[in-house]
């Protein structure tokens, strides 16, 4: 076994012992989803370490944030993660802050609609406004980057073959981070490593996923992008620790992605938990991913 740093296993009981429980007690996911989305006591208290965002504005209904800076000539389209039940731009800013250091980029993180009031394909619809906002502000896609963690990887992935199959220039590349990528909860490590994932609870999977994609099959490829055609992806960067029961949906679609002739890089970190990019202001491990996701869209995007 890899020997991780302080910091990670820090990290780790964190998520254990504080995320994972609330995100397995229904109670618990209320709680989080308030504080995701900026409201409520714990929201205050982590107001004081949450960065600002630079710039807010509306793209129609969808509430967005600007991070960066301002002159970068590239824009990446950040979709977070939260089992397409929580998170906001909010929960997620510091993780996509970090991204946008040292980058020829600027972020705009969308607050896309939620399930289970807005099941499939709300969040794509809103995920797709989006990007179709950034080519009309003059963003060439060839100057246009999108990245997403757990459900927002799935998202991500989605965008890329819903954009292809309508016709619509895809962007230069892709990025995702613990990827949500089978919705019918088909692979193994769901059951053989949901002892040791730190944060998501594998018997409760399917369950969580049903609130999303309600009366579409789970095997629809914008549901679950595994099951879809990877011909003709932009590069793809795609991150997953070896602690996490969605270590397989990550590894199966790289696998079937760069089969389909695909330029798609998998970055396996040792010991790590789902989404351990979000410790990258103390966590040496997520530091040196985070740092390998900008330098990824910095050579993507011209």
């Amino acid at each position: 076994m890899k020997k991780i740093s302080i910091q990670a296993r820090i990290l780790k009981r964190v998520f254990r012992h504080f995320i994972k429980p609330m995100l397995v007690n229904a109670g618990g996911v209320e709680d989080l989803k308030i504080a995701s989305r900026g409201e409520g006591p714990i929201s205050r208290w982590l107001s004081r370490i949450i960065p600002k965002a630079d710039e807010k504005i509306m793209i129609d209904h969808i509430y967005a944030e600007w991070l960066g800076d301002t002159n970068a000539k590239g824009a990446l389209l950040y979709l977070h993660g939260g089992a397409f039940l929580l998170g906001s731009p909010k929960s997620h800013r510091g993780l996509v802050k970090n991204i946008t250091k040292s980058s020829s980029f600027r972020a705009l993180s969308i607050d896309y609609r939620l399930a289970p009031k807005h099941k499939f394909p709300a969040a794509l619809e809103d995920a797709e406004k989006a990007y179709d906002w950034l080519l009309q502000t003059g963003y060439a896609p060839e100057n246009i980057a999108v990245a997403g963690d757990s459900a927002g990887g799935c998202l991500t992935l989605a965008l890329l073959l819903k954009l292809k199959e309508v016709g619509k220039p895809l962007p230069a590349c892709a990025v995702t981070m613990s990827p949500w990528t089978d919705l019918t909860g088909s692979g193994a490590s769901i059951r053989l490593r949901n002892n040791i994932d730190d944060m998501l609870d594998g018997t409760k999977l399917t369950e969580t996923a049903a609130l999303y994609h309600g009366d579409t099959p789970a095997t629809h490829p914008l549901v679950s992008p595994l099951f879809a055609d990877l011909k003709n992806l932009p590069p793809l960067l795609i991150q997953v620790g070896t602690d996490e029961i969605l270590w397989d949906d990550a590894c199966s679609f790289a696998e079937k992605a760069i089969k389909a002739g695909n330029d798609c890089t998998l970055e396996i970190y040792e010991n790590m938990p789902h989404v351990f990019q979000l410790g990258a202001d103390f966590v040496p491990e997520s530091k040196e991913a985070v740092k390998k996701i900008t330098t990824f869209i910095n050579d993507k995007i011209n």
